[in-house]
């Protein structure tokens, strides 16, 4: 699987096993987007691949009801967000075996018309195009031009993306990614974020996740078919919840 080349040999097993599962289900109309994304796309365009640690798989959907309520019967459901708007999180559940995490994220426009599929094992899974998975890093690391901080991985994905793309051949997927007080140009963008990280590379911050299985979710509506896990149980699964 081509994921190997982006992860250990024990991480590729658990990113394999927990894949195999979510093939079990309805997963036609989910993308593969994210970390994983970035690397298959550097080796294909014949650069230097980077080994990460495998914590999360990320997926994008047109829609909420493109998630299967048969997931609970595989996983956890840990956030359950029906009314979150494009580049948020509709669910997020985890598999206990493999202890890795599954965000399921609202695609942007008319991102889910540009996927291509994978090549090899799960060649039956869509993958994010490279120019979305270049707008989506943009997007994510713009927060630096707004004195935010940011996760380190966004911005490192980011330049390396842009090694492999030519600013022309990501403004039109740009136009579905940015917000409306971002630049409307993708040159503009990125030479902004680029000006941003040189100015203040102390916004780049890893987050910390909560681990108060207290903390309430106010954007989460679990359902008999998607029921939330105790976050306990979670936190005793990830470190965090």
């Amino acid at each position: 699987m081509i994921f190997g080349v982006a992860l250990s040999e024990i991480d590729k097993a658990r990113a394999e096993r927990t894949i195999r599962k979510l093939a079990g289900h309805d997963i036609s109309r989910w993308a593969l987007t994210g970390g994983l994304a970035t690397e298959i796309y550097i080796v294909r365009c014949g650069g230097p691949f980077e080994l990460r640690p495998l914590h999360d798989i990320d997926f994008i959907v047109p829609s909420f009801d493109c998630i299967p309520q048969s997931l609970s019967k595989d996983f956890l459901m840990r956030h359950v967000h029906p009314g979150d708007p494009p580049g948020k999180t509709l669910l997020q559940c985890v598999d206990e075996e493999t202890g890795v995490r599954v965000d399921v994220f609202r695609a942007y426009g008319s991102v889910m018309n540009r996927v291509h599929p994978i090549e090899g094992k799960f060649e039956r899974l869509p993958m994010i195009s490279m120019e979305d998975l270049t707008a989506r890093a943009a997007r994510l690391s713009w927060n630096l031009c707004e004195g935010q901080p940011v996760a380190p991985k966004y911005v490192r994905d980011f330049l390396r993306l842009m090694e492999l793309s030519t600013t022309e051949a990501v403004e039109s997927a740009w136009q579905d990614h940015r917000q409306a007080h971002r630049p409307e140009s993708f040159e503009t963008a990125v030479a902004e974020i680029r000006r941003a990280l040189a100015a203040r590379p102390e916004l780049l911050v890893s987050p910390v996740y909560s681990t108060d299985p207290n903390a309430v979710c106010e954007r989460c509506v679990g359902s008999e078919g998607l029921p939330l896990a105790e976050a306990n149980r979670i936190l005793a699964i990830l470190g965090y919840c």
